[in-house]
């Protein structure tokens, strides 16, 4: 079953004072299949590595995060603080100290967010989902760089790294959430399986990551379509740079002096012949 199914099946046998771990067969597989092909002592290993009810959960929600950003290091912390709450005190202390290593936060922090009343937009949904971070990804749109960019990334998995220093090619968190299942895929397994990234992604994402694979067409060469993102990317940020100078032009008054408007108008100049010849090495 996929990672959310599993995780609904658990929350049903833990009301029963079962104990569950879980198994991820790995490719996709059934059990059934991955025996038949592996054999039965391939399956024993695997079963070893089964995870427990709360290993399992926390390691799902983490995978959702890049816990090198801030923001999404203290949010990742608090949808993991309203997981705890949910387990027993012996539960609780077992993986308090492992997550404030992990995370470099104190235990006493850590307590003090799983004591505190959860507030609406944490309850807002079943086991770890994302609260007001899902109501954002259903107002938003990729756009048509990002598109570009992530269906390359599905061709050709070097593209990941090649973010670095054009961090703006993503600019909504719906592409930001698709990016780093690709890329803890990547890390986590040396290659990149979407199939695998379907099964960890929610509806949301996973739904736009198969509209980017089945419904945009394959193109041309790869490398000239990651400098066309790029282009497109800087683009769009001269163009907003440029409304919001036009904006604080019509609003200037007696504050803003003539040499103030003088230099704003000079910029939007420099910007609109920036803007052209990005547009003429396409």
């Amino acid at each position: 079953a996929g990672r959310k199914a599993a995780l609904r099946g658990m929350e049903i046998l833990r009301s029963e004072e079962l104990k569950v771990k879980v198994v991820h067969v790995t490719d996709g597989k059934d059990p059934d299949e991955f025996i038949r092909k592996e054999g039965q002592q391939a399956f024993r290993e695997l079963l070893k590595k089964a995870l427990p009810y709360g290993d399992y959960k926390l390691t799902n929600i983490m995978r959702g995060f890049n816990i090198n950003n801030s923001e999404e290091k203290i949010e990742c912390l608090k949808r993991i603080a309203v997981a705890l709450r949910s387990m027993s005190p012996v539960e609780q202390e077992v993986y308090i100290e492992r997550i404030a290593k992990k995370f470099n936060v104190s235990e006493e922090a850590l307590r003090k967010e799983i004591s505190s009343r959860p507030n609406r937009e944490e309850i807002s949904g079943p086991g770890d989902m994302r609260g007001s971070r899902q109501e954002k990804e259903k107002s938003e749109s990729l756009t048509l760089v990002e598109k570009d960019y992530l269906k390359l990334i599905t061709r050709n998995e070097g593209f990941i790294d090649r973010l670095e220093g054009h961090s703006n090619l993503l600019e909504t968190e719906l592409a930001k959430i698709i990016y780093n299942a690709l890329k803890d895929d990547y890390n986590s397994n040396g290659s990149l399986d979407v199939k695998r990234v379907y099964d960890i992604l929610e509806e949301i994402p996973g739904r736009e990551l198969e509209k980017i694979v089945t419904t945009i067409p394959s193109f041309g060469d790869e490398e000239d379509i990651f400098t066309e993102c790029i282009h497109k990317s800087k683009i769009r940020e001269l163009e907003k740079e440029r409304e919001g100078l036009k904006n604080r032009l019509e609003l200037a008054d007696e504050t803003i002096s003539q040499d103030v408007q003088a230099e704003i108008m000079k910029r939007i100049s420099e910007i609109n012949k920036s803007i052209e010849l990005l547009r003429t090495r396409r």
